[in-house]
């Protein structure tokens, strides 16, 4: 899906989705390594542009960038190294970085991303008698809270993979927002963050996995909902100033050299807020009845 996250707004320095993007380039990274099965320095060699080693050259490291989200990979290179190891451009050309980048998104756009989905989630959320370019397309007949605990459902059971149930929390995210449906947009928020809390746990080296939840939690604090209990809990999480530490901070790192860069501070500190937001609405899953579990 070449293109994706191309269209929000430009801003002027660092842009305030990077930690989308450090995340998508890492898990890239993550599954090229896991697909093929090469060490990091086999890669940086068979995708050497320049072919370093015949010229004697000192070996690049853009690979060893890939692995910790500072730079991105180019569209040729994603495809040369899909067409050697098929199933590794769907990590990085996934719609839930369109999703989760999106602030506004309209329903035949929303529809597009949701038929990108694995059949069985794009399935509970498209009504099938629903013509291809409708508007109206939608599937009304269950309740968002139904929809939820058959997407978490599908995290339990890791047949779908946790992208694909997450990304469809999103679309209805989304959706609830096309709506003005404030109860499931909360709702939904929960179920992310239950979703997360529970699956990444268990995965391996994956340190920046969370970051994409944390840059949608973040994002979550600028909502302003009309319902009063909805709008204290949002303003109780944009209070919070400690918390867990952020799994991908390292335990311990070298001071910061240079001068120092007051937008990418803010931005840490924002992401880093997400986290302890995504922690503490995880907490609230189970009283609110939107717990996946286990």
């Amino acid at each position: 899906m070449p293109g994706v996250m191309t269209h929000e707004k430009k801003h002027k320095g660092r842009p305030p989705r990077e930690s989308l993007e450090v995340a998508r380039t890492a898990l890239w990274y993550d599954r090229v390594r896991k697909v093929s099965q090469w060490t990091e320095y086999k890669l940086e060699v068979a995708f050497d542009e320049v072919n370093r080693i015949r010229q004697k050259k000192h070996k690049g490291s853009r690979w060893n960038k890939y692995k910790f989200g500072r730079a991105s990979p180019g569209r040729a290179l994603l495809l040369d190294v899909e067409e050697r190891f098929a199933g590794t451009l769907l990590a990085y050309d996934h719609p839930i970085w369109t999703l989760a980048a999106s602030r506004a998104m309209n329903s035949r756009e929303l529809r597009g991303l949701v038929g990108l989905l694995p059949p069985e989630i794009a399935g509970l959320l498209i009504d099938r008698a629903s013509p291809p370019n409708s508007a109206f397309w939608v599937r009304d007949e269950l309740k968002h809270r139904d929809l939820i605990a058959s997407m978490l459902a599908m995290v339990r059971a890791r047949g779908i993979g946790h992208f694909g149930a997450v990304a469809g929390l999103l679309a209805l995210v989304h959706d609830a927002i096309n709506r003005q449906l404030e109860e499931q947009h909360f709702d939904c928020h929960v179920a992310l963050a239950d979703a997360a809390a529970h699956a990444y746990g268990h995965l391996e080296d994956e340190v920046y996995a969370w970051r994409l939840e944390s840059y949608i939690f973040s994002r979550w604090l600028e909502t302003n909902y009309r319902n009063t209990r909805m709008r204290e809990v949002v303003e109780a999480m944009r209070g919070l100033e400690k918390g867990p530490s952020a799994p991908w901070i390292p335990r311990q790192s070298g001071l910061a050299l240079g001068r120092p860069n007051a937008h990418r501070h803010a931005d840490a500190l924002q992401d880093t807020r997400g986290f302890w937001v995504g922690q503490t609405l995880a907490g609230m899953a189970r009283q609110m009845g939107l717990a996946g579990g286990r």
